[in-house]
């Protein structure tokens, strides 16, 4: 006997029946920012073009699209630590924030520049700094941005003569005039990891180089201690994770982990920080001194999004390529915290025509999911691409568990 899956759109007058989402969940987050005085309230930002934003207000048990924003990639995200609904995302030539808490979008135009990281002073939250690789007429250099007006305009600084990146920027949180930050230039045909700092909130620069690799492509993430502000960390591309103990004038390798996307502090527990790995997450619980892997319970990869709660270090969202997970003990256990989060790009769908109760389709980045009741449940199905994506398949006319597939971008 035949299953058939119906969908009825009710048209009334000139209007047109809404559309429901049936899942699956999930999709690429870029980027992430979780209020300091509420940890159950957390924004995404997708790393698709047009950016997602999604919002949650229980602790990821839900999540609730935001919009989009237009013309950009959700590559860094930032929220004021005096007022969760005030909401900052960074992209491709693009800034926009919201003051409703994601209701409506400000956009602030960023020609030539790809903004990559955004921190807000604690100390005076109209004070805005980013880091960036901007456009100076002849190359791309790495730079930081800089406002003091809540985002409404931006000053510049370009940090190396060089082509280069800057990833990521962290603040001092006992003198927010220190800022620090990390990227690469390229010269001499090598693409050494590189880390500025300012002490006077912008002003001037000093490049930080004793024990800095020369080597490993990226500083892709740094942070600083929440109390003793001596100890800065720095989480290179392949060259591991390096610790200052002297505020940045020298640096000590301490983990050979590659791939160091993301790093976060929790105020609660000062010695405690995390660093996103390509498919892990690294913890330390010594100020830096050692690290190793909390990873149960995860998948997939690219942990660039990641967040340790400020009043309690044992809770951690982790955003990543399938969506977003979460830890309430530290990283012992994680559990997948994407339901009705609509972020993932459809890349193909089909029915099966003999049983039209079963459905497949297509994520971008995650793999091919199956559902058996008409989209009430799905499950990811294991698939032998080993990169790239299922851009189009079709079902066998008559057997419905027999899946032809594209790989490519279509």
């Amino acid at each position: 006997m035949r299953n058939i899956c119906i969908v009825v759109l009710i048209l009334t007058g000139l209007g047109f029946g809404a559309w429901e989402s049936i899942g699956p969940y999930g999709g690429y987050v870029r980027s992430m920012a979780v209020s300091h005085t509420n940890d159950n309230i957390a924004y995404v930002a997708s790393n698709n073009y047009p950016a997602i934003v999604a919002k949650t207000t229980d602790g990821g048990a839900t999540w609730n699209n935001m919009g989009s924003l237009d013309y950009t990639y959700g590559y860094s995200m930032a929220i004021d630590p005096t007022n969760h609904n005030k909401v900052y995302v960074g992209g491709s030539h693009r800034l926009y924030y919201t003051t409703n808490g994601g209701t409506n979008w400000t956009l602030v135009t960023m020609s030539n520049r790809y903004i990559m990281g955004l921190v807000v002073d604690n100390s005076n939250p109209a004070i805005i700094y980013g880091s960036c690789y901007a456009y100076d007429g002849s190359r791309w250099r790495m730079a930081c941005l800089k406002s003091t007006n809540s985002g409404s305009t931006w000053n510049t600084f370009f940090l190396h003569d060089s082509t280069g990146y800057g990833y990521c920027v962290a603040l001092d949180p006992s003198n927010t005039n220190n800022v620090y930050v990390g990227g690469y230039v390229y010269a001499n045909a090598t693409y050494a990891p590189t880390a500025y700092k300012s002490t006077n909130g912008g002003a001037s620069w000093t490049q930080m180089t004793t024990g800095v690799p020369t080597t490993g492509y990226y500083v892709y993430s740094m942070a600083v201690h929440p109390t003793n502000t001596n100890i800065v960390y720095m989480g290179t591309y392949t060259a591991g994770i390096y610790r200052s103990t002297d505020a940045g004038n020298s640096w000590t390798q301490v983990s050979t982990h590659y791939y160091n996307y993301g790093m976060t502090t929790s105020a609660a527990d000062p010695n405690i920080t995390y660093s996103g790995g390509y498919s892990d997450v690294y913890k330390t619980t010594d100020a830096g001194a050692t690290w190793f892997s909390v990873s149960i319970g995860l998948a997939g990869y690219y942990y660039y999004a990641l967040y340790a709660s400020q009043q309690n270090a044992s809770r951690v969202y982790a955003g990543n390529n399938r969506g977003v997970y979460k830890t309430i003990n530290g990283g012992t256990s994680w559990l997948n915290s994407t339901n009705n989060l609509n972020m993932g790009p459809i890349a193909g769908f089909s029915t099966a025509p003999s049983q039209g109760s079963v459905l497949y389709t297509s994520f971008e980045e995650i793999g091919v999911f199956k559902s058996t009741n008409c989209g009430t449940n799905w499950a990811l199905l294991p698939t032998p691409v080993a990169c790239g994506n299922i851009c189009q398949f079709a079902v066998d006319y008559t057997n419905p568990n027999i899946l032809y597939g594209l790989e490519g971008s279509g």
